[in-house]
């Protein structure tokens, strides 16, 4: 326990130090460049070298933004997984994670892989039947499911413990996430 509370002060007193650093250093700078740059006051070189530097920045930024997503899927995808096996003897909802400093909402939803119209014609006319599409609708392609709603639609049949969506292949697979906020300050 001591471990796991050392790496969350980690996290948040680096929160911390990120944002000043990031409001005290990178968006004075941001708004002094555009204002420069909108007023005229800079030259076409000076342009050219900070539209390079504003690139470069944003090519970290990306990269961290995609560390970073990476790293929140799979502590979103373990706390669900640890949470629901705890909870599965529970009949009632899953109750939310209570963390020191956030509120997770653990949420389980099917994920599924929707036949091709143009490959797999026999089984998305199946998936579209059963969805309620006119034979006539599909020959003109005038319908397009929506692939969200229909992945809320199979997580809905598996809840309930009906057969899947006909058409639809059993490539299906759960997927966590954990919708998060900060815990309200006493």
């Amino acid at each position: 326990m001591a471990a796991r509370r050392t790496l969350l002060t980690k996290w948040v007193e680096q929160d911390d130090k990120l944002m000043t650093s990031w409001v005290k250093t990178i968006n004075p700078l941001i708004v002094e460049t555009r204002a420069a740059a909108e007023k005229g006051a800079l030259s076409p070189e000076q342009c050219c070298d900070l539209a390079l530097m504003v690139k470069k920045g944003l090519d970290i930024v990306k990269s961290m933004k995609a560390a970073l997503d990476g790293t929140r899927q799979l502590l979103e995808k373990s706390a669900c997984l640890q949470w629901v096996a705890s909870h599965l003897s529970e009949s009632e909802d899953i109750p939310p994670i209570r963390g020191t400093i956030s509120i997770g909402s653990p949420r389980v939803t099917m994920r599924i892989r929707m036949p091709s119209r143009e490959r797999d014609r026999k089984d998305y006319a199946k998936m579209m039947g059963a969805l309620g599409a006119e034979p006539k609708a599909l020959e003109f392609d005038a319908l397009r499911p929506h692939w969200p709603s229909v992945c809320d639609m199979a997580t809905k049949l598996a809840e309930e413990g009906k057969p899947g969506i006909p058409g639809i292949t059993m490539e299906s697979y759960p997927m966590y996430s954990l919708i998060t906020r900060a815990r309200p300050t006493k």
